[in-house]
C-alpha cells in the first residue's frame, strides 16, 4: 500500500500520481468540496445529469429512460415532418400539374375560337366583298356630284365648305399616301403598347402620325361622328367625302397590318422565352404572361380586320372622335 496515494480534500484513497491527478479533475464530490464548478461539456439530454468525461456519458445514455424518451419523441418529431414535407410536395405537384390542364385547355379553346372566326370573317368577306366595291363606287359617284353642285348652295354653305377646307393641308394630300412611307411611320410608333389597344391603337396611331400633317393641319376631317362621314382634299383640290373613312383604310391597312404581325410575333416570342426560363413555382408571373399571351391574339385578331366594315366599329368611333 506504499504506492498509493490519498486525496488531501476528500481523503480518497488512490493507486497513483495518475490516477489522482484524473480524480482532481473528473470526480464531482472532490470537484464540490473544492468549490469548483462542474464543467457542463457532458450533459445528458434527457435528465440533465452533468458528468466529466464523454465515458461516462455514453454509460449513462444507455441506461436513461429520460435519455431515450426524448430520443423517441425527436425521431417522432422528424418522421411526422418528413411526412408533411412530403404531403405537401405531393400537393404542390397535384396543384401544378391541375394549373397547367387549365392553362392548356384555355388556350385550347381560345385557338379554337380564333381559327372559327377567322373562318367566319373569311366567308364573310367572299360574300361581301364585290357587294362592298359597288356601294363603294356608287357611294364615291354620290359624293363627286354633290360636290360638283356645291357651287349653286346658298353662301352659308359655301362659307362651311370654305371653313372646313381651311383645315386641311394645302401641300399634303390623301392621293398621295404611299405604302412605304405609312410602313415607315409603323415602324417607328406602331409599338407593343399601341398594338395591344388594338383597333383603338390603330385608329390614334393614324390620327397621330398620319393624317395630321407636318404642317399642323389635317389630311381628313370627320364631319359626322354619329354616321361616320369623313372629307378630304384630292391633289386636285376638290373637297371629297370619305364614308367611314373607307378610302383612306384602304390605303394604310397593307403596311399596318404587315408591321403589326412582326409586333405579334415578337410578343408571343418573347412570352414564350420567359415562361421556358420561369421557375416552376412562379405561378403569378406565369398567369401574368397567360393573360398577356391571350391578349395579344385578340388584338391581332382586331387589328387584322380593322379595314373590315362589319368589324372595325372601334377603329371607326375612335377616328371620328379623334378627328371631328
Amino acid at each position: 500500500m506504499s504506492d498509493t496515494i490519498t486525496c488531501e480534500y476528500c481523503s480518497t484513497v488512490l493507486k497513483n500520481k495518475y490516477n489522482l491527478k484524473a480524480h482532481l479533475s473528473n470526480n464531482k464530490n472532490c470537484l464540490k468540496m473544492r468549490s469548483i464548478p462542474l464543467d457542463n461539456k457532458f450533459v445528458c439530454t434527457g435528465c440533465d445529469s452533468i458528468f466529466t468525461l464523454k465515458a461516462n456519458l455514453s454509460k449513462h445514455i444507455d441506461t436513461c429512460k429520460s435519455y431515450n424518451k426524448v430520443i423517441r419523441e425527436e425521431k417522432k418529431e422528424k418522421e411526422s415532418t418528413e411526412n408533411l414535407t412530403k404531403f405537401y410536395e405531393t400537393k404542390m405537384v397535384e396543384l401544378k400539374e391541375q394549373y397547367e390542364r387549365i392553362n392548356e385547355t384555355k388556350m385550347v379553346e381560345l385557338k379554337e375560337r380564333y381559327e372559327r372566326t377567322i373562318n367566319e370573317i373569311k366567308k364573310i368577306n367572299e360574300r361581301t366583298i364585290d357587294e362592298l366595291r359597288v356601294q363603294n363606287r356608287n357611294l364615291l359617284a354620290s359624293f363627286e356630284k354633290v360636290a360638283t353642285h356645291a357651287v349653286d348652295r346658298p353662301t352659308t354653305t359655301t362659307t362651311t365648305i370654305n371653313n372646313i377646307k381651311n383645315q386641311f393641308s394645302d401641300k399634303y394630300f390623301m392621293d398621295n399616301i404611299t405604302q412605304e412611307e405609312v410602313k415607315r411611320k409603323c415602324q417607328n410608333y406602331l409599338t407593343e403598347e399601341v398594338f395591344l389597344e388594338g383597333q383603338r391603337g390603330i385608329a390614334k396611331l393614324c390620327t397621330e402620325h398620319i393624317i395630321k400633317t407636318n404642317d399642323h393641319k389635317a389630311l381628313m376631317l370627320c364631319t359626322d361622328t354619329s354616321r361616320k362621314k369623313f372629307k378630304y382634299i384630292d391633289d386636285i383640290g376638290n373637297l371629297k367625302e370619305d364614308f367611314e373613312a373607307r378610302v383612306f383604310t384602304e390605303k394604310v391597312s397593307k403596311p399596318i397590318k404587315d408591321v403589326s404581325k412582326i409586333i405579334y410575333e415578337t410578343i408571343l416570342s418573347d412570352v414564350k422565352i420567359e415562361k421556358d426560363n420561369l421557375e416552376c413555382d412562379n405561378y403569378s408571373r406565369k398567369a401574368y404572361l397567360n393573360d398577356k399571351e391571350l391578349k395579344t391574339i385578340d388584338c391581332f385578331v382586331k387589328i387584322s380586320y380593322f379595314d373590315h366594315p362589319e368589324h372595325n366599329m372601334e377603329f371607326k368611333n375612335e377616328l371620328a372622335i379623334l378627328n371631328k
